[in-house]
């Protein structure tokens, strides 16, 4: 009951993943809270309603969630390798291309040895967009501006991602095989946390 709780009441906050490249999403009921501007930033944030239910997430579905977060936190580090002349966020950029390019491959790695195959959900198609939206803003940004954005947006995005695998993909993850791979994650997004909030000065 708790897990249905949870996905009832989730909060996508677009960042970590930043959906870039990822394709266009459709999600029942979705809606979004407006966006706080200013004229030094723009803090996008977010939300879904989810009718998802504890039954309704296959292995498959989940190897399709966190493969697409992984993708899309990968293409926004090649962003941040592109527009950002900060030191500081291009070594956090590369930390984080090298660890979900690395994560990723162990994960379907997993999928493939262990005969689990990828599949769509409106929850994934709905992360997606959700993800590639915040990717269009970070788009129009340079410098400093790009840097508080991104950085900002980051730090969210892996949040909701620790948020997600522990309260849905690893207790909703059948295969045990799968459920570890899941779980030796959770150190790599909690370490791009602190460094994007010691980037920020948090």
């Amino acid at each position: 009951m708790s897990n249905t709780r949870n996905l009832l009441t989730m909060i996508i906050v677009a960042a970590g993943c930043m959906g870039v490249g990822l394709t266009r999403c459709a999600v029942a009921d979705a809606t979004s809270a407006p966006a706080t501007t200013s004229q030094a930033h723009t803090a996008v944030t977010l939300t879904a309603a989810s009718v998802l239910t504890p039954e309704s997430l296959s292995d498959g579905q989940i190897v399709a969630i966190a493969s697409a977060m992984d993708e899309s936190d990968v293409e926004a580090a090649k962003l941040a390798l592109w527009r950002s002349a900060n030191e500081g966020t291009q070594r956090f950029a590369e930390s984080v291309m090298n660890a979900y390019i690395s994560m990723n491959d162990d994960l379907l790695s997993v999928a493939r040895s262990q005969d689990i195959h990828t599949i769509e959900s409106s929850f994934c198609e709905g992360l997606k967009g959700e993800r590639e939206s915040v990717k269009r803003r970070l788009a129009t940004l340079y410098g400093s501006g790009f840097d508080r954005e991104y950085l900002d947006a980051q730090r969210r995005g892996y949040e909701h991602e620790l948020d997600l695998l522990d309260t849905t993909l690893i207790p909703m993850a059948r295969n045990s095989e799968l459920k570890a791979a899941l779980e030796a994650r959770r150190s790599s997004v909690f370490q791009h946390i602190r460094m994007a909030e010691q980037l920020r000065g948090g």
